[in-house]
C-alpha cells in the first residue's frame, strides 16, 4: 500500500515539476507527422518511439539510442548552421524537445529572433525502467554508462557528418534544463575548446554544495557553506514537493551513479562539478558565455547552487547572464516564463559571435 502511494505522488510532483516530467511518449507515427505540419522547420526521428526503430548507434555504450533532430526552415544542405545541444532534465528524455523546446524555438527562428540552426536532442536516461522512476544520467561517464562519450563521440559526430553544420566552438552551443543544464555546464567547462555558449534553466552548479551544518537544502550565505566530502547520509532529502510530502533523497539521485562508500567519491564528484571547474577556466583562451536561470522557490536548493557559482566565477572574464525568479518553482510553468529571455539572449549571442567572426575572417583575407 505505501509503494502504491509513494509511486502515486511520484506521478503527482511530475504534473509540476521539471525534475520529474514524464515526457510525453509518442507512440503512433502520425502523432510526429502532425507536430511537424505545425512548425516552419522540421522534426527528424532518430528514435523507437514511431514503430520504426532508427536509432542512433551508440559505441560509447553499446546499444542504440534515442534522439530527435531539429532542421530550421529552408534548411539547405549547401549552406551551414549553427547547433545547439539540447539535454533533457532529470527523468526526462528526447521528448523534452517535442513537449517544451520545439514550438519556441521554431517561433523564434521564424521572427528572426535568432538565426536558423539546427537542435539535437539526444535520450540521457537510464534505460530499462519506468520513465517516472528511473534516474538520469547527468550525462556523465559513471558506472550506469559513458553518457558523456554518447554525446561527444557519438552523436556530435553523427550530427556534423551528416548534417550542415558550421564549423568553430563558436557555432556549438550546448544547454538543458534541471540535470541537463548542470550537465550542459560541466561539459562547455570541460571541453571549451568544444563550445563556446552555454544555457541552463534551474541547473544545478555545485553537486557538492552544503551548508556548514551539513545541510544541501539550507540556503546560501556567503561564508556559511563548504563543499560536501560526506556522502554516506543516503537519506538525506536533496528535493521536497508539496511541504515535503514527497521526498527525493540523496540515494535515489546518487546510488544509481555511484558507490556512497568509494573513499575518492568526493574527488570525483569535484572534477565534475561545475563550480570547482570554473575556478580552473581559462577564459582568455576560451571566451565563454553562460546564461543562468534559477528561481527561488526551486525545491531541489538549485538557487543556491547558482550563487556559489556565480561567487566562483567572479574575476573569471566569463560572461554570464543570470535570470531569477523570486517566487518561482522547479516547474514547466516557471520554466516557461524564462523561455523568451533566454531565446532573446541566444540570438543576441550568436548574433555577436557572428560578427566577430566574420571580422576576424575579414582580417585574416586582408593579410
Amino acid at each position: 500500500m505505501r509503494k502504491k502511494l509513494f509511486i502515486l505522488l511520484l506521478g503527482l510532483v511530475s504534473l509540476t515539476s521539471v525534475a520529474a516530467l514524464p515526457p510525453f511518449v509518442i507512440k503512433k507515427p502520425f502523432k510526429l507527422k502532425l507536430i511537424n505540419r505545425g512548425i516552419a522547420g522540421e522534426v527528424l526521428d532518430f528514435t523507437n518511439n514511431h514503430c520504426r526503430d532508427n536509432r542512433i548507434w551508440s559505441q560509447a555504450l553499446g546499444k542504440p539510442v534515442d534522439a530527435y533532430v531539429y532542421l530550421p526552415p529552408g534548411y539547405q544542405p549547401e549552406k551551414t548552421y549553427p547547433v545547439f545541444y539540447w539535454l533533457h532534465g532529470f527523468t526526462q528524455d528526447e521528448n523534452c524537445l517535442l513537449d517544451h523546446i520545439l514550438v519556441p524555438i521554431d517561433s523564434a527562428i521564424t521572427q528572426g529572433i535568432i538565426p536558423p540552426m539546427v537542435i539535437v536532442a539526444p535520450d540521457g536516461k537510464l534505460q530499462n525502467q519506468p520513465l517516472f522512476l528511473s534516474p538520469g544520467s547527468f550525462f556523465a561517464n559513471t558506472k550506469a554508462g559513458n553518457y558523456e562519450d554518447l554525446l561527444l563521440e557519438d552523436i556530435i559526430p553523427f550530427i556534423e557528418k551528416n548534417y550542415s553544420i558550421a564549423s568553430g566552438r563558436e557555432n556549438r552551443i550546448i544547454g538543458g534544463v534541471s540535470m541537463g543544464g548542470g550537465s550542459a555546464a560541466r561539459i562547455a567547462l570541460k571541453y571549451p575548446q568544444k563550445f563556446a555558449t552555454c544555457l541552463g534553466i534551474f541547473p544545478p552548479l555545485n553537486i557538492r554544495y552544503e551548508t556548514t551544518r551539513g545541510n544541501y537544502l539550507g540556503k546560501y550565505v556567503p561564508g556559511y557553506w563548504h563543499f560536501r566530502e560526506d556522502f554516506s547520509r543516503g537519506l538525506e532529502p536533496m528535493g521536497k514537493f508539496f511541504g515535503g510530502l514527497v521526498t527525493i533523497r540523496l540515494k535515489q539521485m546518487l546510488d544509481p551513479l555511484y558507490d556512497r562508500k568509494d573513499p575518492d567519491l568526493a574527488a570525483k564528484l569535484a572534477a565534475e562539478n561545475p563550480t570547482e571547474l570554473v575556478a580552473k577556466h581559462d577564459n582568455s583562451l576560451y571566451p565563454l558565455s553562460f546564461y543562468i536561470a534559477s528561481a527561488g522557490k526551486d525545491e531541489f536548493n538549485i538557487d543556491s547552487q547558482v550563487d556559489t557559482f556565480l561567487d566562483a566565477a567572479e574575476g573569471s572574464g566569463i560572461a554570464i547572464t543570470v535570470d531569477y525568479s523570486p517566487r518561482g518553482r522547479h516547474s514547466v510553468r516557471t520554466a516557461a516564463k524564462m523561455a523568451p529571455a533566454s531565446i532573446r539572449w541566444l540570438g543576441q549571442v550568436l548574433g555577436s559571435q557572428k560578427i566577430r567572426t566574420d571580422s576576424e575572417n575579414n582580417l585574416d583575407s586582408s593579410k
